[in-house]
């Protein structure tokens, strides 16, 4: 096990050697509508409607370079439970078709952040050779709900995604579906250099504290593995429901998303659509990853309660659906968060013109091809209207526009559902453009969204843009610096790589937390407003030292303060004042936490 130094900056000067590229900046996304016929339009004229809410990003935690000086490329947080701090996934190295690829352990303050397993010392990752995206290499990680119980089955069992180079010698691997390229434009057949998708799984010790003390490389077993066309929009992530408990249908199974495999802005035949049964591209599988029986003669289990078990039919592109599908017609699902009520949202990228939300239901399928988001994808760029009446797709329960392909791609968020001042919403971003805001929609909008049925009556939830502070010395009585977006806080790092994006991502840490991660300056941020009700440090907990700043707030001047900033000085009812009906919701509140 090895132990990073993490350094603290600020208010430093520090002098670093950065390399800048040039990049055309990005256009923002632009809001969906209809017009006065009924059809569906991006208004690039528009811009989202304000929701009011103003979010003060924290510095957290600044993660170590990797070899040669390299800025990690974090791309995935996850929590273990029973387990204080957090993991945060390091994808590997930007500009090296081969890379390292780190889990990091990190302390729930982000004062200190230990290495805990690079996956190259037993994989060869491999990152696709598009010079721009370097896309690929170590996804993410999900650790199993009796993760920290001993004498469980799950004890100890971590699971990590992965874009893997094919041995010369495959005897032993579990393949689903072909092993052989689908045709793609740029074919994953060079003899020798083939990638896979892979998922793993990995046992960690503890020490007599019941924290991690490893895990071991020895420990990795293959669950499967996968073929894509070509390198692009390879496997990501991995995830349990955090809600389910013991008992629950879906408790202890792992969820996997699996792009289409292939830059698809014009794809020709099957390859790629998420139609077809017979692969694994552009669905979301669903398995009981641990061994059934213990003896290695399976690697996981299909649980009976997947929408194509035993089904004969044909699916919708050819080919019997394999049983470890969940749900299809995908283009490249990102990100995936889960709800209290049981609701599964999967952020899904797009080709020609727009980003989507999905609520994502047992054996649904969400259209790709031949749709993208609530329009007909047109293969060479653009879209369609939909086809009037009743078709057998599932549309978003939120979208945005872009202007052509490849201009941006959704960030997806997390629903919080913790009593805070964000609490109902799903907070999310766009990690392609410059100059996106951070946005939100309602958790009760989106469960609400009309997404099926007469095609004319279609209604997503509508989205809404959030105000941007920046908390750049930690002290809540200090004002906050206004930002016009997250690249406007990433770039004024040293550590910022110039690249002009923004590459983020996003975590949920516990009570809900949320914490903004990316792939260009080493950091991770905090929403300090994202925290549950009474927490007004933004540490995670409603303690002694949130009971402290409550009364350092009493009697302080709010004129001119954002509710961000009145609220960490005890402002609990939002009218700008620390009064006594403030110190009654924070005395209810603390009381709550200490049951």
């Amino acid at each position: 096990m090895k132990t990073a130094l993490v350094i603290f900056h600020t208010g430093l000067l520090i002098s670093l050697v950065l390399i800048f590229i040039p990049v055309r900046l990005l256009a923002a996304p632009s809001p969906i509508e209809r017009d006065v016929e009924g059809n569906w339009f991006i208004h690039r004229a528009a811009s989202f409607p304000s929701s009011g809410i103003t979010l003060e990003i924290r510095r957290f935690a600044l993660f170590p370079d990797d070899t040669n000086s390299v800025v990690p490329r974090l791309n995935k947080m996850s929590r273990a439970p029973g387990i204080n701090g957090l993991f945060v996934v390091n994808s590997g190295q930007f500009g090296d078709a081969t890379s390292e690829g780190k889990l990091y352990h990190v302390s729930p303050d982000g004062s200190s952040i230990t290495e805990l397993l690079d996956v190259s010392d037993v994989f060869t990752l491999k990152r696709d050779e598009y010079a721009f995206n370097q896309q690929g290499g170590l996804r993410s990680a999900a650790f199993h709900p009796q993760f920290s119980q001993m004498g469980t089955p799950g004890y100890g069992k971590l699971y990590t995604t992965q874009s893997v180079l094919r041995p010369a010698n495959t005897t032993g691997l579990n393949y689903l579906g072909p092993m052989t390229s689908f045709g793609g434009s740029s074919d994953n057949t060079t003899p020798g250099n083939i990638v896979d998708g892979s998922v793993v799984e990995w046992t960690a010790t503890f020490d007599d504290s019941g924290n991690i003390s490893s895990i071991p490389t020895n420990s990795a077993r293959e669950l499967y593995r996968f073929h894509t066309p070509e390198r692009q929009h390879p496997i990501k992530e991995a995830a349990f429901n955090p809600y389910a408990i013991s008992g629950d249908p879906d408790y202890g199974l792992l969820y996997v998303l699996h792009p289409e495999g292939r830059n698809s802005y014009d794809v020709g035949g099957s390859a790629g659509t998420g139609q077809v049964g017979s692969d694994l591209l552009g669905k979301v599988v669903r398995i009981n990853p641990l061994d059934p029986d213990g003896a290695g003669s399976a690697t996981y289990s299909v649980p009976d309660s997947n929408p194509f078990v035993g089904a004969d039919g044909q699916a919708p592109g050819g080919g019997n659906m394999l049983d470890e599908v969940f749900a299809l017609g995908f283009r490249a699902p990102h990100t995936v968060s889960f709800s209290k009520a049981g609701d599964i949202f999967i952020s899904d990228l797009g080709a020609n013109s727009v980003e989507e939300i999905n609520l994502v239901k047992s054996g649904g399928n969400y259209g790709w091809q031949p749709s993208e988001g609530t329009f007909s994808f047109a293969p060479g760029g653009g879209v369609t209207d939909l086809p009037a009446g009743i078709d057998p797709y599932t549309y978003p329960v939120a979208q945005y526009g872009h202007s052509g392909s490849g201009t941006h791609a959704i960030a997806g968020g997390y629903v919080i559902e913790n009593g805070g001042p964000l609490d109902g919403q799903m907070l999310f971003g766009d990690f392609g453009s410059s100059s996106a805001p951070l946005m939100i929609v309602s958790l009760a909008d989106m469960q609400a969204a009309i997404t099926d049925g007469d095609n004319s009556l279609l209604a997503p939830a509508s989205i809404q843009t959030v105000t941007l502070v920046f908390d750049h010395d930690g002290d809540p009585f200090t004002p906050s610096i206004p930002k016009t977006s997250m690249l406007d806080i990433l770039n004024d790092e040293p550590t910022y790589d110039g690249s002009g994006r923004t590459d983020i991502r996003f975590g949920q840490g516990p009570r809900g937390k949320i914490y903004i991660l990316n792939k260009r300056n080493g950091w991770v941020y905090t929403v300090s407003t994202s925290p549950p009700f009474g927490d007004l440090n933004g540490d995670g907990i409603i303690n002694s030292d949130d009971w402290m700043q409550f009364q350092q707030g009493q009697g302080t001047d709010m004129t001119n303060l954002t509710p961000s900033q009145a609220y960490a000085r005890g402002d609990m009812d939002r009218d700008f004042d620390n009064d006594v009906v403030d110190f009654r919701l924070f005395k209810e509140a603390y009381a709550k936490e200490q049951r």
